[in-house]
């Protein structure tokens, strides 16, 4: 069984922005297909964890852009596996065009009982033989970054409430409905004018169909920090854009 997951991809007309490339949710999009699918062929995808009563979670993501490929170009997606850490793992992504590297991400995960929402170990999925297969490579070096959650009242971005289309297969709202969401509070001028070299995203706690999220934003050195907050206060997600 392949540990690295490879196939080639046509841009479509669908899932591209303004500017007639892959746009920026749409990379979020492509990345979970693609581990579905390689989940799925390594015994650890969506219905055998359903037999099991257990779910992969998204705990934070992060995806750089060098070039976002043209409407119908044809590129390559490969993603594998790291080596899992006790209750946590990484995936890594990439997209490219011959040689060249149009962009990469990693993802951590968790794995969860349904039943109690409780964290399990690696262990319930990752056999000594499959880890022992894996290694430390990954396509987005470093660690994840720190992002304060304290915002002040007159950083406020607007609200977003939940949608029916926004929830997933336990219920909450999908993770790849967070970046649509972000870029939706960005005109199209600003994307054009300043296209996002990296995302990256930390989810907090799960948001519902009806939540009424509230947006705060900040520039920093280097980009600029959001902080998606639930009814009563709650952090939902903490993002940074470069």
């Amino acid at each position: 069984m392949e540990r690295t997951y490879s196939r080639d991809f046509r841009v479509p007309a669908s899932r591209c922005g303004a500017d007639g490339k892959l746009s920026v949710p749409a990379f979020f999009e492509v990345f979970m297909d693609l581990t579905a699918e390689h989940a799925q062929e390594l015994g650890m995808g969506l219905h055998p964890l359903r037999d099991r009563g257990l779910i992969w979670i998204a705990v934070r993501t992060r995806v750089r852009f060098f070039r976002r490929p043209d409407m119908l170009e044809t590129v390559r997606l490969t993603t594998w596996p790291e080596k899992p850490g006790a209750m946590r793992c990484c995936r890594s992504y990439t997209v490219s065009a011959g040689a060249e590297t149009l962009a990469a991400g990693k993802s951590e995960f968790a794995v969860i009982e349904l039943k109690s929402f409780r964290p399990l170990p690696m262990t319930v999925l990752y056999t000594p033989e499959l880890t022992a297969e894996l290694t430390e490579e990954t396509a987005v070096a470093g660690p994840f970054s720190r992002i304060g959650e304290s915002f002040a009242p007159e950083e406020k971005m607007g609200e977003y409430t939940v949608r029916p289309s926004d929830i997933d297969i336990a219920g909450h709202m999908n993770n790849t409905m967070y970046p649509r969401m972000l870029m939706d509070f960005l005109p199209v001028a600003e994307q054009l004018a300043r296209p996002v070299r990296e995302l990256e995203l930390c989810y907090r706690s799960p948001c519902f169909e009806g939540d009424v999220l509230t947006l705060y934003g900040r520039e920093t050195e280097d980009g600029r920090e959001i902080g998606v907050f639930r009814p009563g206060g709650k952090t939902a997600l903490l993002a940074k854009m470069k």
